[in-house]
């Protein structure tokens, strides 16, 4: 089974590491709310309601503990309101500073995968193979 789309070969490409972070950013994006209300400010701050931002608890709730065991239910258990950090701490400035680190860190992933040359090769090479055996 080849991958393809109207004729033309497909490669999957999953971004897995964004680049380095600053330690604003790392601070900053450790509580999603905090994260997601930021950039929200920076890119939509007429979807923000920050007078909103403090009837939520974002504590984390710790009612499940599993060591070394994953379970899909685990954010329902640390923050049942669906709702993990402060989002009255973000601000817009922020925003914009996560917002063009992704930014980058996108059009660099894409100046990559457009360079690259090996993978068309290789994916070829393996479903040549799959097909022979």
């Amino acid at each position: 089974m080849q991958y393809s789309f109207m004729n033309q070969e497909v490669i999957l490409f999953i971004i897995k590491n964004w680049p380095h972070c600053t330690n604003q950013i790392l601070q900053a994006t450790s509580m999603p709310v905090k994260r997601e209300t930021s950039t929200l400010l920076y890119l939509r701050p007429d979807l923000v309601k920050m007078d909103s931002a403090r009837n939520e608890s974002g504590v984390d709730q710790k009612r499940l503990s599993i060591p070394n065991v994953y379970t899909p239910i685990w954010w329902y258990a640390d923050f049942p309101n669906h709702y993990a950090g402060e989002g009255a701490k973000a601000t817009r400035e922020l925003g914009q500073l996560i917002t063009e680190h992704y930014i980058d860190g996108l059009v660099q992933a894409l100046k990559t995968i457009k360079a690259d040359t090996k993978t068309l090769e290789l994916q070829k090479e393996f479903f040549d193979k799959v097909k022979t055996n």
